[in-house]
């Protein structure tokens, strides 16, 4: 998990842009991007001595975060949809996938230090039109090491 130390070096640059209105919408893709990152190195190895790290990040910045994670939902759900009623080509399944995954890994890393359910609610309706346009169009390949098979989107088929 050393990739952890500078994926944390990121997310910490990231965060007081994220925290700021004014840089918000500039900062929302790259942290999401390295935040996606960071839950697949810690899944993949939980165990890691770099786990202390990303947790004392996760109590860290918690706080700071709160107010910029139902920007980061509806980030992340608009760029989902915008893919899926593009008709969510074949090379879009897996970004759709990791979309989704980062919204789930957001609700579960934080959901010790903050009201999760309440930042960012259950979006039935995203996952419908997942699911609807998946039973139509191709699908995503199998999902990346670490990733649970909670995230059944990366199931589909």
């Amino acid at each position: 998990m050393q990739m952890a130390v500078s994926i944390l070096d990121e997310l910490h640059d990231l965060l007081p842009r994220l925290a700021d209105q004014t840089t918000r919408a500039e900062a929302a893709r790259p942290f999401s991007k390295a935040f996606y990152q960071l839950y697949l190195a810690r899944s993949a190895d939980p165990s890691s001595d770099q786990s202390e790290g990303v947790e004392r990040f996760l109590t860290g910045s918690a706080q700071i975060l709160e107010p910029a994670l139902p920007y980061l939902d509806y980030h992340l759900c608009d760029r989902v949809e915008a893919r899926l009623k593009a008709g969510a080509e074949a090379e879009d399944w897996p970004i759709i996938c990791e979309l989704r995954s980062t919204l789930e890994a957001l609700k579960e890393l934080y959901r010790p230090h903050l009201p999760m359910d309440d930042l960012i609610p259950e979006d039935e309706d995203l996952d419908t039109a997942i699911k609807t346009k998946a039973g139509a169009q191709a699908k995503p390949g199998p999902a990346p090491s670490g990733v649970p098979q909670s995230h059944w989107w990366w199931q589909l088929h």
